[in-house]
Parts: C-alpha cells; sequence; structure tokens
C-alpha cells in the first residue's frame, strides 16, 4: 500500500520526491556517458539504475521493484520455514 501512495501521489499532484530527483539525476548522467560509482553514488545497485534507465521513469520499474520485493519476501519465508525443519 505504501508503494502504491507513493507512486499515486506525484502523478496526481505532479510532486516530485527526492529519490525521484535522484533517479533523474541518474538518468541524465548515464545518458552523458557518466561512470557508475566513479561519477556519483547511489545505494540500489547497478541493476536499479539499468531498468530505471531503459524504463525511462515509467511505472514499470515500481511494478519490477514490488515484484522483487514479494520474491524475496516469499524466499525468505520459505527458507525460515525449511531452517525450522532442520
Amino acid at each position: 500500500m505504501a508503494t502504491a501512495i507513493s507512486v499515486v501521489i506525484p502523478l496526481i499532484f505532479g510532486l516530485v520526491s527526492p529519490q525521484q530527483t535522484q533517479d533523474l539525476y541518474t538518468g541524465w548522467a548515464l545518458h552523458q556517458n557518466g561512470q557508475m560509482y566513479t561519477d556519483y553514488f547511489g545505494t540500489e545497485g547497478l541493476l536499479y539504475y539499468l531498468l530505471a534507465y531503459l524504463s525511462q521513469g515509467s511505472i514499470l520499474i515500481a511494478l519490477v521493484e514490488w515484484l522483487a520485493l514479494f520474491g524475496a519476501g516469499v524466499f525468505f519465508l520459505n527458507l525460515r520455514i525449511l531452517l525450522q525443519a532442520v
């Protein structure tokens, strides 16, 4: 729900969050042939920035991020169940 709110609010009111500003700067730096982790620093990782650049900041990146978070939750839940059985 928090992800949905954080995606919908800027779309409705035309607001930009600090994270979106950082993503915009990262996309611009990639477009200007910037070097990862030397010209700028970010904590999301190379795959996130590549997806953000390729999707041009569309809602698709939020969907991919949510699916990755959900998948990680399912994985760790199954891992916990497996470790409890041992």
